[in-house]
């Protein structure tokens, strides 16, 4: 799946920053949902996640650009992804967790704006809602199975 984003990510012609940042975000979205499900974690997962979120962060040079506005969408990412996991863990799962859980590309639909300009996104708009790989009976039969 990661090299997938990298090549959509190049696609869209996103800055090397840019990409890696998402991509960084990517890890730590996999790691935390791993660690919420008591999956199992290799270490050098963990090492690199640790790395991006103390050093890598603060390090990239389109994160710093662009702080306020990233930081902020973070946030509402993370209460998204949190009320997904919340309606899944409690049988709730439903259309909405859905849609919620996949607040990850909104961060690649911004960063599109950022570095290509809200016109290209727009023209990329079905490009970009088609990068979500998961299909919502794919999602649901996660849950009515478990």
């Amino acid at each position: 799946m990661k090299t997938d984003l990298q090549t959509h990510f190049d696609n869209l012609g996103l800055t090397p920053q840019a990409s890696q940042w998402l991509l960084d975000v990517w890890d730590a979205i996999q790691l935390f949902d791993d660690v919420a499900d008591k999956d199992d974690i290799e270490r050098k997962d963990l090492d690199r996640v640790i790395y991006s979120a103390f050093v890598g962060f603060n390090q990239n040079q389109f994160f710093s650009e662009n702080y306020h506005s990233l930081n902020g969408l973070l946030n509402v990412a993370l209460v998204k992804w949190q009320a997904s996991d919340t309606a899944e863990r409690t049988g709730k799962a439903n259309e909405k967790s859905f849609v919620w859980r996949a607040s990850y590309y909104d961060l690649v639909v911004y960063c599109t704006i950022l570095c290509q300009g809200y016109e290209f996104a727009h023209k990329n708009s079905q490009y970009l809602m088609d990068m979500y790989g998961e299909d919502y009976k794919d999602y649901i039969k996660e849950f009515k199975n478990a």
